[in-house]
Parts: structure tokens; sequence; C-alpha cells
């Protein structure tokens, strides 16, 4: 009989954002956790969980490694959320969003993840102008899918996905949150 390919368990951070957002969790005390509950994979939050994200403190990337070996952890997805209201009187230019959006891939690549997961609220513009950032770091960008404002029909997910198509890269695609299936 030929084995077959099992679904491993992955398991976002978002799910323990309370616990970390109250102390009861460090960073480290949440990779703990999912160690606990069987996890293989890891989804971070990572502008919630790594203060000063995407450049966090020296040394941060050699404890992320050692927490990852430590818990027997792989990295799948960082989720990232490029603010383009980061400033009270003004949006983020294109060119300051850009530039975010490939320190936010480049963050990605030193922690070991090869998907950042883009929220629904990130310009479509800004993508084609990371794709070659992307490709040098081996990270795709993919836009999250779920009930709610950003379904698969959105107007803003269907342009993604125009855009996704014309580039017809493997850096750029889309992730399905599974609440999408939920009625």
């Amino acid at each position: 009989m030929i084995d077959q390919p099992r679904i491993k368990l992955g398991v976002t951070l978002y799910s323990l954002q309370d616990e970390y957002v109250w102390g009861k969790l460090s960073l480290e005390g949440c990779l703990a956790e999912l160690q606990k509950m069987g996890a293989e994979g890891v989804e971070l939050l990572g502008d919630q969980m790594i203060p000063n994200s995407p450049f966090p403190e020296e040394g941060f990337y050699d404890k992320w490694r050692g927490w990852l070996a430590k818990y027997q952890l792989i990295p799948v997805c960082d989720d990232i959320f490029i603010n383009m209201t980061l400033y009270k009187n003004r949006r983020l230019t294109a060119k300051e969003a850009v530039a975010t959006l490939k320190a936010e891939i480049t963050h990605a690549y030193q922690m070991g993840f090869k998907i950042v997961r883009l929220v629904s609220k990130t310009p479509n513009e800004i993508v084609l102008p990371c794709l070659d950032h992307a490709a040098q770091h081996d990270v795709q960008m993919a836009l999250e899918i779920h009930a709610g404002g950003s379904t698969l029909t959105s107007p803003g997910s269907q342009e993604f996905v125009e855009i996704m198509t014309k580039a017809n890269s493997p850096y750029i695609g889309l992730v399905f949150d599974m609440g999408l299936f939920c009625r």
C-alpha cells in the first residue's frame, strides 16, 4: 500500500493573541503551547508579537530559530499588515507602502517563512513592485480570503486575482481561511 500524505497541523498565533496581549504568554510561551497541542507549523502575527517588527532587536532571529528548534515547529506563514493609516494626518504613499512590504518580506525570510499573508486591506498596487524582492527571498505574497468582506468574489480580491493571473508567478497567491466555508 502506498503511504498517503497526511494533513499536518499548523496553528496561527492569532488563536493565542488574548493570552499574549494580556501577558499570560510570551511569544516563546505561545510556541510552547503549540508544541503541547501537537502542532507542526506556526503562523505568526509579527506586528503584534515582535516589538519593533519588522526591525526586531539585535539577536532576535537567533532567539527565534532557537525557539523553533526547541519546540520542533516549522515557520509556515507570517501574517502582515501594511498600515496605510500609520500617520494621523495622511495615508502612506505608494512608495512608503512598497518599502514597508519589502521590509516585511525580508523580515519573514530572516525568520524562515516562505509565505507572507497579506490582510485584505493591503493595497493591490503595491504587490507587483515587490514581486522581484519576494522572488529573491523565496517568499510568496498571498492574499487572505475569508468570510465577510474579503471573499473570493469581493472587488478587492477579484482585482488581486487579476494581478496574480497576469503576473503568472509562484510568488503571488491566495491563502484560504477555513472560516470561508462556514454558513
